[in-house]
């Protein structure tokens, strides 16, 4: 009678480990699948990024100067929040800034003087 008793104990022991593995696996998938995932940003936070004004977005895009967005439903539109990162981070006033040390160049800024 004691083999019957010990034997089950070390199933359960063991289907625990196996559910105690299988949600530690789950819950690390939970974690990347949250990092991973893409944010879309609407145009009221494109235009709030980006300082430009609806128009001028929508212009751009079709000019084929700023990326494009992806439809959701309808007319319901959205961009990515990487490629708008990437696109403000590639502008030359941030990449001369970013030359610059974070300094503005008063040369080029439009004929103001110091």
């Amino acid at each position: 009678m004691t083999q019957k008793k010990n034997a089950p104990a070390i199933q359960i022991d063991s289907q625990s480990a196996v559910a105690t593995q299988i949600v530690a696996t789950h819950q690390q998938q939970l974690t990347t699948d949250h990092r991973d995932q893409e944010r879309l940003l609407r145009i009221r936070d494109v235009c709030h990024l980006t300082g430009l004004g609806r128009s001028t977005v929508y212009l751009k895009v079709r000019e084929g100067s700023f990326p494009p967005p992806v439809q959701l439903h309808g007319t319901c539109v959205a961009w990515y929040q990487s490629q708008v990162r990437t696109w403000i981070a590639t502008r030359p006033a941030v990449v001369a800034m970013a030359a610059t040390g974070g300094h503005k160049n008063v040369a080029t800024m439009g004929g103001m003087h110091a």
